[in-house]
């Protein structure tokens, strides 16, 4: 039984390959349940009360180490990636009044939070998006330039986020 499997499925393959139509049908699949499975993926911290103040601690006492010198030309379109409850998105529209900042993040729950810290920090220049990093929505060259802290290390492949370099207008 377990060969007529493999062998059946190795006919499966020999005929997607074969076949470009069906080929890039299968890779679309593929495609839609990995930005499903990055979807579903839950913050490996969670979201209570508790992670939201341990963030907002972290952002505030390594402000001056990471960000004294974190500063875009007035009029840039920022994009954060990975925004969080908006901890560093707080920071970084405090030092950037004149710029147009754009956070994005995979969660919901993390984006109200991060809209209600931006609100209660009297700050308007950010846009927030519930949206993947991996599969970004916007244009190429939208943004001036992009500003990513504390996440790759909850990615489980960084390196496969290559949507944040279409989005950054080389210069």
């Amino acid at each position: 039984m377990k060969n007529k499997a493999s062998d059946a499925l190795a006919i499966l393959r020999r005929h997607i390959d074969s076949d470009p139509e069906l080929n890039a049908m299968v890779q679309e699949a593929r495609a839609c349940k990995q930005r499903e499975n990055r979807a579903n993926m839950t913050y490996v911290h969670g979201y209570d009360q508790r992670e939201n103040t341990r963030l907002q601690d972290q952002a505030s006492t390594l402000d001056e180490l990471l960000h004294s010198d974190t500063r875009f030309r007035d009029g840039s379109a920022i994009l954060e990636a990975g925004c969080g409850v908006g901890a560093q998105t707080i920071i970084l529209a405090r030092n950037n009044p004149n710029a147009a900042i754009t956070a994005v993040d995979i969660s919901r729950e993390s984006i109200a939070q991060a809209e209600r810290n931006v609100l209660a920090a009297g700050l308007s220049n950010v846009t927030f998006l519930q949206g993947d990093i991996f599969n970004l929505p916007f244009e190429s060259e939208s943004f001036d330039d992009i500003f990513v802290c504390f996440v790759l290390e909850h990615l489980p492949n960084p390196a496969g986020a290559p949507g944040l370099m279409d989005v950054y207008a080389w210069r």
